[in-house]
């Protein structure tokens, strides 16, 4: 191919990116923008600027025909659950014993993969905030790229992974339970989830908001003093029912995703198209001024 029809390819080129980054990628950020934000609302966040706040709060009852051994309601708004009350049956074979749990508004438990998520949109939403938009192909992957990762973060921990570990034990006072009784409140996809579990007796256990995972498996050699074997779970029980702000958030977010991917997308084939001609230009222009590749 001759070098001149290269740089008319090139120039055109360089057209359409100029208007797809001034035109498109500005519609479909504004867009993107919007979606987040309904996201923020369906979980509780009321956003500056916006007339009115976010009304997004449920009282849950979680019970189910099969399954006494739960039972009870939660009050959730954004990211706390401000009031409860939770019956906890034990078996038989575990002597049977009730506990009646209560969370009052002056202890509100926090339902922490719902602020973390509300934590990552507004990152989000400061990306999209900037006065400074990519003035190139290559500036507008990195800025995506950033967007979609903050994107993926928050959606990630509506997805929990299929295990038996402890992941989110509950420390409430009224009252306190036993130390071999864990008490877990947590999001799994669109469904608010309460799981009991009993572990065998004589485990050191201090729970917490903040402590990690823990199950029966032993602890790894790593060359130092390795800690205490954590207690075996020896009986599991939950109940789960559909929080329908969840659902708001997460196809929100969903559609602020593939908006991002598809502008990613369209980019990457830009950037493609532009690396091949100018290595075309490259093999066949004279010797003499070249078109330089803007960054």
């Amino acid at each position: 191919m001759h070098s001149t029809v290269i740089e008319e390819e090139l120039r055109a080129l360089k057209s359409e990116e100029a208007w797809f980054l001034e035109q498109e990628v500005t519609a479909a950020l504004d867009e993107i923008k919007v979606h987040i934000q309904l996201a923020l609302l369906a979980l509780g966040e009321s956003l500056q600027g916006q007339e009115f706040e976010s009304s997004a709060g449920s009282t849950l009852a979680l019970s189910s025909p099969s399954n006494e051994s739960i039972k009870g309601f939660v009050s959730i708004f954004g990211s706390q659950i401000n009031k409860g009350e939770l019956r906890i049956v034990l078996p038989r074979h575990l002597k049977a014993k009730t506990y009646d749990i209560k969370i009052d508004p002056d202890h509100p438990i926090i339902l922490a993969q719902i602020q973390d998520t509300v934590n990552f949109l507004h990152m989000a939403l400061e990306l999209l905030a900037t006065e400074c938009l990519p003035a190139s192909v290559i500036q507008a992957q990195e800025y995506i790229q950033d967007l979609l990762a903050c994107l993926r973060k928050a959606e990630a921990f509506f997805a929990l992974p299929l295990t038996n570990t402890i992941q989110y034990p509950m420390n409430i006072p009224d009252p306190t339970l036993p130390e071999n009784i864990v008490l877990e409140l947590f999001i799994n996809r669109t469904n608010f989830v309460a799981k009991v579990h009993v572990l065998e007796s004589g485990g050191n256990l201090q729970r917490s908001h903040s402590h990690p995972p823990f199950s029966g498996q032993l602890p790894i050699a790593t060359g130092t003093v390795p800690s205490p074997p954590a207690p075996r779970i020896i009986h599991q029980v939950s109940v789960d029912t559909v929080y329908p702000y969840l659902e708001t958030a997460q196809d929100a977010m969903a559609k602020a995703g593939h908006l991002t991917m598809d502008v990613s997308k369209k980019l990457r084939v830009f950037a493609t198209t532009d690396a091949e001609l100018y290595e075309l230009h490259h093999v066949t222009r004279p010797a003499g001024p070249a078109l330089h590749h803007s960054v």
